[in-house]
């Protein structure tokens, strides 16, 4: 038994793994739900080709394989869809869901039309014209995939969506690069295998082999890119920016920080969330539905100061309100209720906004 064997076991475990692992991140790119939601779902119709793909090779009932053909060219379409995502680019949704809706509904046809053998087996028994059929059908929708994932990629290319100065902030981009070219590529790959069994009548088994080995390739790819490039581990956090460096946001997709700045200033402020330990940035693009490096910026040309100085002011500002109380509490309690994790902290974020202690600013405005 060669190594051909195992691939769609191996194709079949790795993309599940993947789907797991993705759909339970929080952190870095998977902090954004849409993007994650999306991306899950493209691995998820990997997964389920290695799937059949495995019941085939182990010989289950036919009943219980093909169902993932169905679903093939929905890769393409998730795409696209992932990277409009990503680059802010609006789509119209509904119209992008109709176009899917009818491509999927012209492929029953066709495949009911064309494709009336009862059983996957029958396919694959031997070369028809109903398999040759449907071999041009795949091929079609193979080029589709393809058509849509470079359009995604052109997309991608033609945007700057990073601050060029910092390496860190565009570690997604060259990581979504990475995964459409390794798309494209695959789904080349799958394109000239189609052709090789449609032309050369290719032994059925054989075919089905060398498919598993291109998307266990993928597979892999798609985690050595997660190492390479930790997307789903990285927290995102900018504010150590260098003021030169916070000047650089001309290449940015973002025109509008005056309204997100007002945006953050408002959720911030309603939901409290300066008062929480440890708040990032990833917590308000949440819930914003909007990048790291656009609140970064937005707070950096509006407040003038990093995310960190920001957050602390507001803290500070909060702070100096409890403690002109007429009986306040101690300084250290309310150093904790407004988010301050030690005393120490408290007492330099409130002379950098004051010019003074909390004992001496209570002192120089009570009587």
């Amino acid at each position: 038994m060669n190594i051909l064997d195992f691939m769609p076991l191996l194709s079949l475990i790795t993309g599940a793994l993947l789907v797991v692992f993705i759909a339970f991140r929080k952190y870095g790119l998977a902090s954004r739900k849409r993007l994650k939601t999306v991306l899950t779902l493209l691995v998820f119709c990997y997964t389920f080709v290695s799937l059949d793909y495995y019941l085939f090779s182990i010989n289950v009932d036919d009943k219980y394989i093909g169902g993932s053909y169905l679903f093939f060219h929905l890769i393409g379409f998730l795409f696209y869809y992932f990277v409009s995502l990503f680059i802010n680019r609006p789509i119209k949704l509904m119209k992008w869901i109709v176009i899917w809706v009818l491509y999927t509904i012209v492929r029953l046809v066709y495949l009911i039309l064309f494709f009336p053998t009862d059983t996957i087996s029958e396919y694959f028994a031997g070369y028809n014209n109903f398999n040759r059929t449907l071999e041009i059908e795949y091929i079609i929708t193979s080029t589709v995939n393809i058509i849509l994932m470079i359009l995604a990629y052109r997309e991608l290319v033609k945007t700057p969506t990073c601050i060029k100065a910092d390496k860190k902030t565009f570690i997604y981009e060259k990581w979504i690069r990475l995964t459409i070219v390794s798309n494209i590529v695959v789904m080349a790959l799958l394109l000239i295998s189609s052709f090789i069994y449609t032309i050369f009548s290719v032994d059925a088994f054989l075919y089905v082999k060398i498919e598993m080995l291109i998307y266990a390739i993928f597979m892999y790819t798609l985690i050595f890119s997660m190492l390479q490039f930790p997307v789903f581990v990285y927290t995102g956090k900018y504010d150590d920016l260098s003021e030169n460096v916070k000047q650089k946001y001309n290449n940015s997709t973002l025109t509008n920080s005056d309204e997100l700045y007002t945006e953050i200033l408002n959720v911030v402020n309603d939901e409290k969330l300066y008062l929480e330990f440890g708040l990032k940035m990833n917590t308000i693009a949440v819930k914003l539905d909007r990048t790291v490096h656009h609140i970064s910026q937005a707070i950096n040309e509006n407040a003038q100061m990093s995310f960190p100085d920001f957050i602390n002011k507001l803290r500070v500002d909060r702070a100096k309100e409890l403690l002109l109380k007429p009986e306040p509490d101690t300084v250290f309690a309310i150093a904790l209720d407004v988010g301050f994790n030690s005393k120490a902290t408290f007492y330099t974020a409130f002379r950098k906004f004051t010019g003074q202690t909390p004992t001496e600013f209570r002192k120089s405005n009570t009587k």
